[in-house]
């Protein structure tokens, strides 16, 4: 008769919600959840890691209305990190990556790193184009047709003439000491046209 009046009181005194609440309650020092955690409110609600002496590690939250999604490294500072409801980020630093994939930091002159691409890109145009180092540098060498000068005391010339390089030396089997040689004119090719070098 205890018991029923116990029950009763239960009952009466409205705690029969509660205790269906607590059979299914998640445990406060741990335990596996299967279903959706809900922070329910318009006003900030942050999810927190704390030490044991509660100070804060990490803060996730949202604000109604905000940016996106933030994370605050805690203690350690940073400032916070913003997954952007553009597809953006911002991290703690204030460098951002846009959705578009373009990244703003100071590296480049806190501008967006496609402007510093495009200034250098400007800049590089600007000075050495490729109609310029075709007028002024040398695109191409060739050999010009060989020549076999006579042996003077039975060597050759003692080298080649001016703007020629030596392409082959060669023993004269008729002689003890004696060489035959072959040398050839060297070309450019410069601004459009081939030029032999000079001595």
């Amino acid at each position: 008769m205890a018991f029923l009046s116990l029950w009763g009181v239960r009952g009466n005194v409205g705690l029969t919600e509660a205790v269906k609440r607590a059979l299914n309650a998640v445990q406060k020092n741990g335990d596996v959840m299967t279903g959706n955690l809900f922070l329910k409110g318009d006003a900030r609600l942050h999810f927190a890691i704390v030490d044991e002496d509660g100070n804060v590690r990490m803060w996730l939250f949202k604000d109604k209305g905000g940016d996106g999604v933030c994370i605050n490294n805690g203690y350690d500072g940073g400032g916070d990190f913003i997954l952007r409801k553009d597809g953006g980020l911002t991290l703690g630093s204030g460098a951002q990556i846009a959705p578009n994939g373009d990244i703003l930091g100071g590296v480049w002159g806190s501008g967006w790193l496609s402007t510093a691409i495009a200034i250098r890109d400007n800049n590089i145009n600007g000075r050495a184009t490729i109609n310029w180092v075709n007028q002024n540098f040398i695109t191409r060498v060739m050999r010009g047709e060989p020549v076999n000068p006579g042996k003077v005391n039975e060597y050759g010339p003692a080298e080649a003439p001016a703007g020629c390089v030596v392409t082959s030396v060669r023993h004269d089997p008729t002689t003890a000491y004696g060489i035959y040689f072959t040398y050839r004119p060297l070309s450019v090719f410069i601004n459009g046209a081939w030029r032999v070098i000079e001595g």
